[in-house]
């Protein structure tokens, strides 16, 4: 088993190691396994590692968690994917806090960085429901990789109707894939991991705690070359992520709903705020014709 694999699982393990602090400690003690071997009280001078990452940090020095996780994971059929690794997706090697490792069922290939993600409300409305699964169907169709998160409601939408049109689709995870949320949802995750992946950053025993999901969302849209908000309440998820889409410099494309509709209210916002209005799958493509022309030449 690699040391550069051991080493990056323990950093996530701690679940609090952000891309940065690899980074920093990479350049002080020039690879992870060092690193970790490290005083305390050294690793607390790399900017974003506390005094408790680092007491976390040096019990995993040994390796032996880590080793103990990498072949549980290996047990349920799961491949571990690390920032260092040239399977490692395209599109997330561009966003500032990328995730160290990603646990992977499925594949993730070269064509899913044609991506588009696409999101809503878990409380959807008829509405909803069938707007996701026509932009879903449709982009899928097309060659367009469909992202969402495994949620009720727009997500497994999104996820069913990508299916369904012979397309890809990846589901990232708010949770641990031996906690995998929500429980209902384990054929769809079955599923999509025979037409795409399921993807989780999270260590396998992590469950789906509510902090983990704006991290879900960020590898959502990072996954992706714009996010499709179908529909969205006042504090819906879904504006967390249109929100990260945007401080990624990434496209956010709004379904537009009734003004009265309490599952707008938010994606009515969003339209106020500047993000671009679609009314058919069209609207989204017409911003990437290059990607068209080329999943036009694919098919």
């Amino acid at each position: 088993m690699e040391d550069s694999l051991i080493g990056l699982v323990a950093l996530n393990l701690t679940e609090s190691v952000t891309y940065d602090a690899y980074q920093g400690l990479l350049e002080r003690y020039g690879s992870v396994r060092r690193a970790l071997r490290a005083p305390a009280g050294d690793l607390t001078t790399i900017p974003g590692i506390g005094r408790k990452t680092a007491t976390k940090l040096r019990s995993l020095c040994n390796g032996d968690e880590a080793v103990e996780e990498i072949e549980q994971a290996q047990d349920i059929g799961l491949d571990i994917v690390t920032c260092e690794d040239e399977r490692y997706p395209h599109n997330l090697r561009f966003i500032d806090d990328r995730p160290i490792v990603l646990y992977v069922k499925g594949e993730i290939i070269e064509a899913d960085a044609q991506a588009m993600s696409v999101v809503g409300s878990r409380r959807c409305t008829i509405y909803g429901k069938e707007q996701a699964r026509r932009f879903s169907g449709e982009l899928a169709a097309m060659g367009f990789t469909i992202v969402s998160g495994l949620a009720y409601g727009i997500d497994k939408a999104a996820h069913e109707a990508a299916l369904d049109a012979g397309g890809r689709t990846i589901a990232a995870l708010g949770s641990g894939f031996c906690r995998l949320y929500p429980e209902r949802h384990e054929g769809l995750a079955e599923r999509i991991a025979k037409r795409g992946a399921v993807i989780s950053e999270f260590p396998l025993d992590t469950g789906p705690n509510a902090w983990n999901f704006p991290r879900r969302n960020r590898i959502i849209s990072g996954l992706s070359l714009g996010t499709v908000i179908v529909e969205a309440a006042r504090k819906s998820g879904a504006l967390i992520t249109a929100g990260i889409a945007a401080q990624q410099g990434k496209e956010v494309f709004v379904l537009p709903g009734r003004a009265t509709d309490r599952h707008s209210w938010g994606t009515l916002k969003l339209i106020q705020d500047g993000a671009k209005l679609v009314c058919n799958p069209g609207d989204v493509v017409t911003e990437f014709p290059q990607v068209a022309e080329a999943l036009q030449v694919q098919h």
